[in-house]
């Protein structure tokens, strides 16, 4: 911004316009801006430039403060006064900087309780506020020198320093055998993914704890790595050294041991490392500037790779030449282990003996006496309070019921819905982790989710309430009308639902319903959002054909949890696969003329994917008007399953109908990687072509021809592989 002023012309008429338009931001920026790495004599320059804001009420005064600051952390206490005071420094100021006894902060605090002036003595404590905020409560995180780069330089080597504070949250036990850490952070460039980021530190630090601590190694641990900074992007790997120590302390900690390790606060950490521990080094051209970083703030040890610590030294000693009353040490390390033999870097806790047996009883949940008096408290008190965990994570139906569970499959709350409802939630495959006419969401972010279900149908209601409680926090009744004026028997408004979801699935921090239905008993399917906490519609999108499964899936990894649902079109006659982005959900499904629906535009679907019939299928034509695509759940973590339904053949008994079925497998790309059929599809295959009805050839090799019939939309034209709706697209870029 400062650079932007400079290139205005003098002109206050010329200038006015821009610095009219600045004001609206200028006061966000400031309050909001972390200047710790930054020369301080370079932001008093800037503070300069801005000086013409007071002229438009702005308080321009925390530049200032953050100047102060900065001149503070490197030890110049005179610079800091000066800066607050505008000069008029007193003699004592002199003496409390050049006595090389008095540790930075102890100046600092020396400067408050000599002060006679209230202003300076109220801005001298909101730095000694900073300072102390930085180097307490840090005992599960780390200090990370970044370099930070503005999106027009984002791809040179250049970058403007920081700091960015790094933690490891355990959240419990892994019981797979491994640690289970991911990283909640955006990571910039395909050469870095998030899983990088945490893979070699993991390794690093449980290769040493397998070696070092032997009962530690068998505790694994799940959780997730968080900076500070959430919306900042993260690039490269040198933040890993950091990281792996950290996360060597969480383990240590969270197993109970009675000695384990904590990073100071006053220690920085850059490189990056291998899976056995070495670190290895970080770029150089960013080594000036994280020395930078740590110089210009409260880190008093910077731990880097140790073939860098000459490079790093003489960027250090151009600074102190600038700077000489601070002292920030360079500590380099070749390994992970290095950083908890030195005890300048990291503390050594030793639990108390009493408390360290008391941990490990409770951990082994007593001794038997105090056990069986447990017990019995827990026994009363359940009876009286029921289970402790009233979070529901599940459901079961048994007669008109809905039994609401816990993680542990107790009983939390009853809810009367009618065999109706029961019967039409039916779901007989294991392997689809869905929720069907059941969604859990915490609207009041009070730790314990609410329920929403359906509640009726003819007319359908939506319910959602409290744990525990008898009144609904909302109920909304589920209605649409649709005109087709080429299908004048579609009258109907009521929406007979197939499936709810409820979650954050757009990750703004509020909660979403989704609801596929349709208008019984005709064609138009529906999809709605509506809002967790209110039961407000906020967005619905019309498919020309019933959908009747559905999915939740961030296919992506971006956060987005993207909306998959199967069926027919009865436009196309065709199976289906719909993959809509919650936040875009609107217009109408691909169609045709017979079936165009008034007051819609095309919709903006993420994808598309049209599945036509086989040849055994189209030999059913008469009977079958189209295929379907009944069922669609996950295979694993990149591979999700469609269940096709070719043809329903009628037989003599309701046991001799046959239904041939086909199971296609989608990688979260869209693209086809095989197709598989059911026994009644082989069986119907061979009896068409021993009649003669359709040509003989190898099933095989058939499939592989019909894999390459599956057609994708791109908004006006079919393609033979995946696309995406240039609608969508267009979508996206009004939120990048």
């Amino acid at each position: 911004m400062a650079r932007f002023l400079g290139m205005l012309n003098k002109s206050q008429i010329s200038r006015e316009p821009y610095l009219t338009e600045l004001t609206e931001y200028l006061p966000n920026i400031l309050s909001n801006a972390d200047l710790t790495g930054c020369d301080p004599e370079d932001v008093l320059l800037v503070h300069n430039d801005i000086v013409v804001f007071r002229d438009y009420g702005i308080d321009i005064n925390e530049m200032k403060l953050a100047a102060a600051t900065l001149f503070a952390y490197a030890g110049e206490l005179a610079k800091a006064m000066s800066v607050l005071q505008e000069g008029n420094l007193q003699p004592w100021v002199t003496e409390i900087q050049t006595n090389p006894s008095i540790p930075p902060l102890n100046r600092l605090r020396q400067a408050v309780e000599r002060s006679t002036d209230e202003k300076t003595t109220s801005a001298l404590k909101k730095i000694e506020a900073i300072w102390v905020k930085a180097i307490s409560g840090a005992n599960r995180s780390v200090v990370i020198p970044v370099v930070e780069h503005s999106l027009v330089r984002v791809h040179s080597e250049q970058g403007d320093s920081g700091l960015r504070r790094v933690s490891v949250e355990v959240l419990g036990e892994s019981r797979n055998g491994k640690d289970q850490i991911y990283a909640d952070v955006a990571v910039f460039g395909a050469d870095t993914t998030s899983a990088d980021i945490i893979a070699a530190p993991i390794a690093a630090t449980r290769n040493l704890i397998t070696e070092k601590y032997p009962e530690a190694a068998k505790h694994f641990v799940a959780g997730r790595l968080v900076f500070e900074d959430e919306h900042a992007m993260h690039e490269g790997l040198s933040a890993n050294l950091g990281i792996a120590a950290l996360t060597c302390c969480e383990i240590l900690r969270s197993s109970m041991q009675r000695e384990y390790y904590r990073i100071r606060p006053t220690v920085a950490l850059t490189g990056a490392i291998d899976e056995k521990g070495y670190v290895q080094e970080v770029k150089s051209a960013t080594l000036p500037e994280k020395v930078k970083a740590a110089f210009f703030s409260w880190i008093e040890f910077l731990v880097l790779p140790k073939l860098q610590l000459a490079a790093a030294e003489e960027a250090l000693c151009s600074l102190t030449e600038k700077y000489p009353h601070r002292t920030l040490t360079l500590v380099g390390v070749t390994d992970l282990r290095e950083v908890f033999f030195d005890r300048r870097l990291s503390d050594l806790v030793r639990v108390p003996i009493h408390k360290h047996a008391a941990r490990r009883l409770w951990k082994w949940r007593f001794p038997i006496a105090a056990a069986a008096f447990l017990f019995l408290v827990v026994a009363f008190w359940r009876l009286w309070y029921g289970p402790l965990d009233k979070n529901p994570v599940g459901f079961e139906f048994k007669g008109g019921m809905l039994f609401i569970k816990n993680k542990q499959g107790q009983t939390v709350d009853e809810i009367w819905v009618g065999e109706t409802i029961v019967k039409g939630s039916k779901d007989d495959d294991l392997r689809r982790p869905r929720t069907v006419f059941v969604g859990f969401a915490d609207v009041d972010h009070n730790g314990v989710s609410e329920v929403i279900w359906v509640a009726s149908v003819f007319p359908t209601r939506i319910d959602c309430k409290s744990i525990g409680t008898k009144t609904p926090l909302w109920s909304k009744v589920m209605e649409k009308t649709l005109h087709f004026p080429h299908n004048t028997d579609v009258k109907g408004k009521e929406l007979v639902p197939n499936a709810l979801i409820a979650g954050d699935f757009d990750n703004d921090g509020s909660y979403e319903v989704i609801i596929s239905g349709r208008l019984s008993p005709f064609f138009p399917g529906i999809v709605m959002k509506l809002d967790a906490a209110t039961g407000k519609e906020l967005a619905h999108y019309v498919h020309i054909g019933h959908l009747v499964d559905i999915l939740p899936w961030d296919l992506d990894g971006d956060g987005i949890t993207e909306i998959l649902l199967c069926g027919t079109n009865n436009a196309l006659r065709s199976a289906c696969v719909v993959v809509l982005d919650p936040r875009f959900m609107s217009g109408h499904s691909p169609l045709t003329a017979e079936y165009q629906v008034d007051g819609y535009d095309a919709g903006t679907e993420r994808s598309y994917i049209r599945i036509p019939r086989t040849v055994v299928g189209e030999v059913f034509g008469l009977r079958n008007k189209y295929n379907w695509a009944r069922r669609i759940f996950y295979e694993d973590s990149s591979t999700f399953v469609l269940r096709l339904e070719d043809a329903d053949i009628d037989g003599e008994r309701q046991e001799d109908r046959l239904s041939p079925s086909l199971w296609a497998y989608f990688k979260t790309d869209l693209t086809v990687t095989g197709i598989g059929t059911g026994d009644d599809f082989d069986l119907v295959y061979e009896d068409l072509m021993e009649k003669g009805r359709i040509r003989r050839l190898d099933r095989g090799l058939y499939m592989s021809e019909y894999q390459k019939s599956i057609r994708y939309w791109d908004g006006e034209t079919w393609h033979d592989k995946p696309v995406s709706n240039k609608r969508y697209v267009e979508a996206l870029k009004s939120v990048k």
